[in-house]
């Protein structure tokens, strides 16, 4: 009895991993000019000439409201690259706080100066490259 639920539970897990496997989006080179592709955040270059890639990173957002930025990567000849950009944090504005005040001995209220607390910061990561386009760089 034993021996079979084992089986049974490998074959499932089994089944689930060759699932995951099949659904998973593949990672395609998009060529941008002859001789000249991308994928993710890597960038190859087989011509003879340096190229410019022009790229949109979608960057996380709050609320669902996601940054797009502009990247633009330079790949030498017969190079690789990789597109490096920092996702932008957002900051909120600190507040002032202010404490209840106090009962003094003698009866009367003691108050104290309104502290001022740090807002939050909330990192951004990179979600999605867009590669655009590549453009040769002329030699000087």
């Amino acid at each position: 009895m034993v021996q079979k639920r084992f089986t049974a539970g490998f074959g499932l897990a089994a089944l689930f991993a060759v699932t995951a496997a099949i659904t998973a989006p593949q990672a395609a080179a998009q060529e941008l000019a002859p001789g000249v592709s991308c994928v993710e955040k890597t960038c190859v270059n087989d011509t003879d000439d340096r190229y410019r890639v022009t790229s949109k990173v979608l960057c996380s957002g709050l609320a669902g409201l996601p940054v797009t930025i502009e990247a633009t990567t330079d790949v030498p000849a017969r190079g690789t690259a990789e597109v490096t950009v920092g996702c932008p944090a957002h900051y909120e504005p600190p507040t002032w706080e202010q404490k209840p005040p106090r009962l003094g001995r003698d009866g009367t209220f003691e108050y104290e100066p309104p502290t001022l607390k740090p807002g939050e910061t909330h990192f951004r990561y990179v979600t999605r490259i867009d590669h655009e386009s590549a453009q040769p760089i002329p030699s000087s």
